[in-house]
């Protein structure tokens, strides 16, 4: 036990949801902190933006979280989306009849697996419940060091990023967006 990993860099905005109560209750240790990258941090390598059926659905249609994921993977190793589903209702992101072959503009899985394709490193994180998130957060922070809450908070701030990359994980950010373009 004396080995276990807690401290998770936590968004304040995230304690209006139930997710941070759970961890707390759990055995975690929660930083509550103003994130500009995330919502959780677990470790130096961990951050997890956190969206729920509802949110996602808003987050690709404003073009939000095209722009939280590139900030995600700009600065940490292992970007993640955790989609969190209310237990209360079924397991699935739409209708399996709406499911098709193409790629549609209207379809979540479409825009899921376009995402995906733009930010190769991005894991996708499925959650039934608050109580699954906390088994998958204590999963991925076993085999890391503890989250550097001081780090955690500048990420994202400061446009220096030579504290934030190993020098073999340094981008060129002009030429990806050329590239990209």
């Amino acid at each position: 036990r004396n080995t276990e990993r807690r401290d998770i860099a936590v968004d304040v905005r995230e304690f209006r949801a139930a997710l941070p109560s759970i961890l707390h209750q759990g055995g975690m240790r929660l930083a509550p902190l103003t994130l500009t990258v995330g919502d959780f941090v677990l470790t130096n390598v961990h951050c997890v933006e956190r969206k729920s059926i509802s949110d996602l659905f808003g987050s690709f249609s404003s073009g939000r979280l095209f722009q939280q994921v590139e900030s995600m993977s700009k600065y940490y190793k292992i970007p993640c989306l955790l989609i969190e589903f209310d237990p209360n209702k079924s397991f699935a992101l739409q209708n399996p009849n709406e499911l098709g072959s193409e790629i549609r503009m209207d379809s979540i899985s479409s825009k899921l697996a376009v995402l995906t394709m733009h930010f190769p490193k991005l894991r996708i994180l499925w959650s039934k419940s608050p109580h699954e998130t906390l088994k998958i957060f204590r999963d991925l922070k076993a085999n890391h060091d503890e989250v550097d809450v001081a780090r955690a908070v500048e990420v994202g701030r400061s446009e220096s990023e030579e504290f934030l990359l190993d020098d073999e994980d340094e981008i060129n950010e002009t030429a990806r967006d050329m590239l990209l373009r």
